[in-house]
C-alpha cells in the first residue's frame, strides 16, 4: 500500500514536470542553454514515457478505445512510412511522438488528479500569468535586438510582425503561438475558482485577471482574443446551470469589470489594445461579414479541404511526420511549412487518405469525449471541464500538433478538463443508472446516475462565496 501510494505521489510529480517544462521550454531554449535549443525540443518526450511507466505501475495508465486506436495507427503508419517512396526513418519517428506519444496522457490526467491536484494546478497558472505577462509586455515595448526578444538559440530575430510597428511577444515560449494557448488555460482557472467558489486569495485572484486583461491586446493575437472571448461566452451561458446563478454571474461581471479597468490604468494596455485593434481591423476588418469571413470561415475552410485530397492523395503519403516544421529544419536547415499550415490537409497528404482520414476522426473522437463529459459534469453543478473544454477542443480537433507547444497544451488541456470532471464524485466506481419499468421487460432507464459529495480532507475547510 505505501509503495502504492509512493507511485501514485511520483506520477504526479512527473506530471508536475511535464507542466513546468511546457512552460518553460521556450526560455531554456531562448535565453538560458541557446547551445541546446534542439535538444530541449523534445525534452518532454522522455518524461511522457516515464509518467507511463509509473502510471502502469499503479495502474492509473488507461487502455480506452482511443488509446488501443493510437496504438493501431501509430503501428500502421510506421509500416506505411516504410513502404513509401521516401523513407526516412528519422522523420518517421518525428511524425510518431507529434501525434501519438503524448496522446494517451491525457486519459492518464483523468485517471491520476483529483480535486485538490486541479485546484493547485490551477494556481499555478495564476501565479506564473504574473511573470509572463510583465516579460510579453517587456517585449511588446523593447526592440528586437534586445535579449529578450532573442529566438530559439539565442538568435536575434526580425520576429513576428504585429501591427503599428509593434511585434507579438512570445513569453516564455518558444514562438508567439505558446502565448495565444497559455492565456485561454490561465483564464479557465481564474473562472473555475470564481464560479465554483473555490478558496482562492482575493490578491491572487485581481493580479491574474488584471494581467489576463492586459496580456490579451498586447499579444497582439487574434486567436488569444477569439479563445478568451469565447470561453468567456460559454461560461456565461454554462453559469445558468450553477446554483445561485443570478449571484455567480453578477459577482464574476463585477470581478471582469474591476480587473478591466485597473487594467485601462495601465499605458501599455491603451498601446496594446492600439495595436491589437490595428491588426485586427488589418487583418480582419471591422464588420460582421469581415468576422465571418476571415475568422469562422477560415476555421471551417481549414476543415474542409482534406476531403478533397483524399482521392488525389498517394494510399500511403509522402511519410508521417514529413510536413512538420521539425522535419523540415532536419530536411533543409529551416523551419518552414512543407504540406500547408493547415493541420487536416497536411494530415492527409502525410500519412495518406486512409490513415490521414483515421487519424482525424480519432481527434474528433476526443473532442467529442471533451464536449459528452464537460456537459455532464455541468449538469451535476461542476462548471470547470467545461471551462477548460474550450481551449481543449480548440487545441485537439486541428491544431499544428507537429509544433511541441502547442501538443503540449493540447494534451494538458484535455487532461485537466477530462480529471476535473473527477470533482464533487466518489472515489470509487459511481453508481449505476436506475432502472424503471417497462412495458416490454425491465429496461434501464436514461436517469443520470446519482453521485455522492466527495469528502473533504481532514481540517481542510468548506468553500465559501468569498475569497480568503
Amino acid at each position: 500500500m505505501a509503495s502504492s501510494s509512493q507511485h501514485l505521489k511520483l506520477l504526479k510529480g512527473l506530471i508536475w514536470c511535464y507542466l513546468v517544462l511546457l512552460v518553460t521550454e521556450g526560455a531554456l531554449r531562448k535565453w538560458v542553454v541557446p547551445g541546446l535549443a534542439t535538444p530541449l525540443l523534445i525534452v518532454r518526450d522522455p518524461l511522457v514515457l516515464a509518467i507511463y511507466l509509473v502510471a502502469a505501475s499503479c495502474r492509473k495508465f488507461v487502455f480506452n478505445g482511443y488509446v488501443m486506436a493510437s496504438f493501431l495507427l501509430a503501428a500502421a503508419s510506421f509500416a506505411g512510412s516504410l513502404l513509401a517512396p521516401e523513407t526516412n526513418i528519422y522523420i518517421t519517428m518525428i511524425g510518431l511522438r507529434c501525434y501519438f506519444l503524448h496522446l494517451p496522457l491525457m486519459f492518464v490526467m483523468e485517471k491520476t488528479l483529483d480535486e485538490e491536484d486541479i485546484e493547485r494546478i490551477g494556481k499555478f497558472f495564476l501565479w506564473f500569468a504574473i511573470p509572463e505577462t510583465l516579460i510579453c509586455v517587456t517585449q511588446f515595448d523593447s526592440p528586437q535586438s534586445r535579449w529578450i526578444n532573442f529566438s530559439v538559440g539565442g538568435q536575434i530575430t526580425m520576429g513576428m510582425s504585429g501591427a503599428l510597428n509593434k511585434f507579438r511577444p512570445s513569453g516564455t515560449f518558444s514562438f508567439t503561438t505558446g502565448v495565444a494557448e497559455f492565456y485561454p488555460v490561465a483564464l479557465a482557472s481564474l473562472m473555475g475558482f470564481l464560479m465554483m467558489r473555490k478558496k482562492l486569495p482575493l490578491y491572487l485572484a485581481l493580479a491574474a485577471g488584471l494581467c489576463i486583461a492586459v496580456a490579451v491586446p498586447v499579444s497582439i493575437s487574434r486567436t488569444n482574443a477569439v479563445t478568451c472571448a469565447l470561453l468567456l461566452l460559454v461560461a456565461g451561458v454554462s453559469a445558468l446551470a450553477l446554483p445561485s446563478a443570478p449571484k455567480v454571474i453578477v459577482r464574476t461581471i463585477l470581478f471582469i469589470g474591476v480587473a478591466t479597468m485597473l487594467a485601462s490604468w495601465l499605458p501599455h494596455f491603451d498601446e496594446g489594445v492600439d495595436a491589437f485593434s490595428s491588426r485586427w481591423t488589418d487583418a480582419t476588418g471591422n464588420t460582421a461579414q469581415s468576422f465571418q469571413t476571415n475568422i469562422v470561415g477560415r476555421f471551417f475552410t481549414d476543415l474542409l479541404p482534406p476531403f478533397g485530397l483524399l482521392f488525389d492523395t498517394p494510399l500511403l503519403g509522402q511519410g508521417v511526420g514529413r510536413g512538420t516544421m521539425m522535419a523540415q529544419g532536419f530536411l533543409f536547415g529551416q523551419r518552414q511549412f512543407a504540406l500547408g499550415e493547415a493541420e487536416w490537409p497536411r494530415l492527409i497528404l502525410e500519412m495518406g487518405p486512409v490513415l490521414g482520414l483515421a487519424f482525424i476522426l480519432l481527434r474528433v473522437g476526443v473532442c467529442a469525449r471533451l464536449a459528452s463529459q464537460a456537459f455532464q459534469a455541468l449538469r451535476r453543478e461542476n462548471i470547470w471541464p467545461v471551462l477548460y473544454s474550450i481551449p481543449a477542443l480548440l487545441l485537439v480537433l486541428n491544431a499544428q500538433w507537429g509544433q511541441p507547444t502547442t501538443l503540449g497544451f493540447a494534451t494538458f488541456a484535455a487532461g485537466l478538463s477530462f480529471a476535473a470532471t473527477r470533482i464533487h464524485l466518489t472515489a470509487g466506481t459511481p453508481a449505476k443508472p436506475a432502472s424503471r419499468r417497462h412495458r416490454y421487460g425491465r429496461r434501464p432507464s436514461w436517469q443520470q446516475p446519482v453521485y455522492e459529495p466527495l469528502t473533504r480532507p481532514a481540517g481542510r475547510p468548506e468553500p465559501s462565496d468569498s475569497f480568503q
